[in-house]
């Protein structure tokens, strides 16, 4: 199975991330860089964790609301070798920020390990939106199975959920900076609409091209309005039938 991955983002308080902890093969630029997004690399690869969060802050905190982004992202980056499940990841990632590594900090995420020789995806879904699987029949899936925020609760447990992938499939994720997009007439966009705009995309549109046409379609709606968060955007398409295959991957600068 190949997998083909686009990230755009804007504003600085989430975490678009890619790792390929199996990697087999070299690395190299990808693509052509937009102003939106900047694609990072291609590499041969069986698994690939990729995850999606934001953050905030409660109360008082000692530590900048940034401190939690680079807590999360090395913490991913450190375990991405060598951990077993992602729901493990997640919860080593929940006690870090519980044990006052970025203290009266939170976040939601989504955390998710494709397995090209399986053709699956396992994730955990920790408070945040749910990704839409957009299945190559035309079927819809929600991904919200998982736990609540990372920071909150200590010792919380997250459910791992797995599930079956076929060429054609489509996985859209995001942060609330889109859903909750406002126009002038303080309508949110709503998640509801990005998957139904995402389901008429051609079914062989790269992952690329559909990041594109999401956020032409919330600028369109917005009509001149500042979106008032920051978005992340990433996507995820299925390529082929299991096979040793290359993974194609696009993210930002500096994401692992």
């Amino acid at each position: 199975m190949s997998v083909s991955g686009a990230t755009s983002r804007t504003g600085l308080s989430t975490i678009a991330w890619w790792s390929v902890p199996h990697a087999t093969a070299n690395a190299s630029a990808s693509a052509t860089p937009t102003p939106s997004a900047t694609p990072r690399a291609e590499k041969r690869a069986l698994s690939v964790t990729t995850g999606i969060a934001s953050q905030a802050s409660i109360g008082v905190s000692t530590s900048p609301v940034s401190a939690t982004e680079p807590a999360i992202a090395t913490s991913l980056r450190t375990q991405a070798p060598i951990a077993t499940s992602v729901g493990a990841m997640v919860s080593n990632v929940n006690q870090l920020l519980c044990q006052g590594v970025a203290n009266g900090q939170f976040a939601t995420m989504f955390l998710g390990r494709v397995d090209e020789a399986t053709m699956s995806l396992s994730y955990v879904n920790a408070g945040h939106n749910h990704p839409v699987l957009l299945r190559a029949n035309g079927a819809r899936e929600l991904l919200d199975k998982g736990g609540p925020m990372v920071g909150i609760l200590d010792d919380v447990p997250f459910e791992e959920a797995r599930v079956q992938l076929a060429p054609g499939d489509r996985i859209v994720l995001y942060t609330d900076g889109l859903s909750e997009a406002m126009d002038v007439h303080m309508e949110m966009y709503g998640d509801d609409r990005i998957a139904d705009f995402a389901a008429t995309l051609p079914a062989d549109q790269s992952a690329r091209e559909s990041i594109d046409a999401i956020m032409a379609g919330i600028t369109t709606f917005l009509d001149g309005e500042e979106p008032q968060d920051d978005m992340t955007l990433m996507v995820l398409r299925v390529l082929g039938a299991p096979q040793p295959a290359p993974a194609e991957l696009a993210a930002l600068p500096g994401a692992r």
